[in-house]
């Protein structure tokens, strides 16, 4: 039986360490243009995280691995509010945002008290949410890197069309 190009797993307060690797890495690279937007975003995806540990029951944290490297994380809060998704820039382009995002989808479906999944994006995962069945929902607003609304409705079959 072939293995699983993409091992996702419940994420843990023992993966902050990587985690924060990997958001910091990949503002830097693709959302931040200074060091002093860099520090603004980073801390406010720590916040998410640090809001997770306090009150996991309600939020979902997963982690995508390979061996035991950790090659990105998804995090979505009262199974309705994707937070973060983060990869690894190493690992770009091998399916790690879309096993996640999968995933994510999945479980949400199930557990989620609205009908959608919303989110703001960067100007740089725009692309990436549109091609995953997620659509604008307005305007967005002024932030470093861009901040445009998304959601995607958790009853459309598109999911199960990309996979």
């Amino acid at each position: 039986m072939k293995e699983p190009t993409h091992k996702i797993r419940e994420g843990s307060e023992a993966d902050f360490h990587h985690i924060r690797k990997i958001v910091s890495s990949a503002i830097r690279t693709r959302v931040a243009d200074s060091d002093e937007q860099h520090d603004v975003l980073f801390k406010d995806v720590c916040s998410s995280f640090e809001q997770w540990h306090q009150n996991n029951a309600q939020s979902l944290f997963l982690v995508c691995e390979k061996g035991d490297i950790i090659q990105g994380v998804i995090l979505v809060k009262a199974y309705w509010n994707i937070t973060a998704l983060f990869v690894d820039p190493e690992h770009e382009g091998l399916g790690v945002g879309r096993a996640l995002l999968n995933e994510a989808i999945r479980i949400c479906r199930n557990r989620s008290p609205k009908p959608s999944l919303k989110l703001n994006s960067s100007i740089y995962a725009r692309p990436f949410y549109e091609k995953m069945g997620f659509r604008q929902t307005g305007r967005g607003i002024h932030r470093p890197g861009g901040c445009i609304p998304f959601e995607y409705d958790l009853q459309s079959r598109f999911q199960e069309e990309i996979e």
